[in-house]
């Protein structure tokens, strides 16, 4: 499974944060398009499994 890295440089006095080792997140609009991309990942594995 491949994972996309989202991330963006953050202001000055913001360090950046962290969700996922792999992952870099800065701010709610990156780690929601991530979190819709996992519910879509993981529904095609578990669709799949069945």
């Amino acid at each position: 499974m491949e994972y996309i890295e989202i991330s963006s440089k953050p202001p000055k006095d913001q360090p950046l944060r962290y969700l996922r080792p792999e992952l870099k997140f800065f701010g709610l609009d990156p780690l929601v398009e991530q979190m819709k991309l996992d519910e879509l990942q993981a529904r095609a594995y578990f669709d799949a499994s069945k």
